[in-house]
């Protein structure tokens, strides 16, 4: 009994961390996000740049990004786990003095261990002649997460494009320091909903002007990302008008330090335990009555002679009397 009970004991305590666990707390920071093929973000693009952090490019359109999966892409001479997304541009562009309907397609590389740009590599073609460009940032501008407000880090990379224009090849490779800064939580309503977002805001040196990026963990991705000019006017950028987010799943849930996984194997354990202790309790034959102590025997009568009366004393042998 006191080893069912313990047992039990165990069971409650095991769920009891679970329920608490999984009772709302209060939001402390936003944790970084888990995709899976399947995800997809669609934004308005609006400004320089289209956006898309494309040099010399300005207009007005749409883009959208699908998760294709997790692969391995080469920076520099850095091997790095990342999902790539593919990325489909189209923009009404602001293009050497003329505006064009560009489709854009191509792809994006994203670090998994913190989702920073590694690489992304765009094509299309303008007046009939190729257009293209591929930009790699080594090391990938780190994102620190879980999002906190009031966190600040800088990271150096150096980051280089290669842009293909009617032709003409031309490779530059430049030297960057991205401050970053997390700023208080904000509700942020775009075409998709209304977000509590943490925003990140990035300045980058030798560029005049921030951006903002609004990362939502409902959303799994920013929904709004705004560019500003050294006076703080907006320039442009792009807001989610819809998306599909699948998050981490249900298992890859973290309570108390443990994944739910982990907590469902513990509280399965425990189960096995309490049947086990059960059914043998069950099996167990019934202990043995005690006997009660005996007394002193009576004293033993001699047998009773054939057809004697009850209670007559046997006859004494024959030549033998009284």
């Amino acid at each position: 009994m006191q080893t069912s009970r313990v047992v039990v004991a165990g069971l409650t305590i095991a769920l009891a961390a679970i329920l608490v666990g999984l009772a709302p707390t209060a939001r402390a920071a936003t944790s970084l996000p888990v995709w899976n093929s399947g995800d997809y973000w669609v934004y308005t693009v609006t400004g320089e740049g289209g956006g898309a952090g494309i040099p010399g490019l300005g207009g007005s359109g749409t883009m959208r990004i699908d998760v294709v999966g997790v692969e391995t892409v080469t920076v520099g001479s850095t091997s790095i786990s990342a999902y790539r997304a593919r990325m489909n541009l189209t923009i009404d562009a602001d293009f050497m003095g003329q505006t064009v309907r560009m489709y854009m397609p191509g792809d994006q590389w994203y670090r998994v261990s913190d989702l920073a740009l590694a690489k992304m590599s765009v094509s299309s073609s303008v007046f009939g002649a190729p257009f293209s460009m591929t930009m790699t940032v080594d090391p990938p501008a780190e994102i620190r997460w879980p999002l906190t407000a009031g966190t600040t880090w800088s990271t150096t990379s150096t980051v280089t494009t290669t842009m293909n224009v009617f032709g003409q090849i031309q490779t530059t490779t430049d030297t960057a320091t991205v401050q970053h800064e997390v700023e208080a939580d904000q509700s942020v309503t775009v075409a998709a909903g209304t977000f509590t977002t943490s925003p990140v805001k990035e300045t980058t040196s030798g560029l005049t002007g921030y951006s903002l990026s609004y990362w939502s963990a409902t959303a799994g991705n920013w929904v709004s990302q705004k560019s500003y000019n050294s006076l703080g006017v907006e320039q442009g950028g792009l807001e989610l008008t819809s998306y599909k987010y699948q998050g981490p799943g249900l298992l890859n849930i973290n309570i108390l330090g443990l994944s739910l996984l982990i907590w469902l194997v513990l509280i399965a354990f425990v189960i096995i335990a309490v049947v086990a202790v059960v059914l043998l309790r069950r099996r167990r034959p019934p202990a043995a009555m005690p006997m009660p102590p005996m007394g002193p025997m009576p004293p033993q009568q001699p047998p009773m002679e054939p057809g004697a009366p009850p209670g007559m004393p046997p006859s004494p042998p024959p030549g033998q009397g009284p």
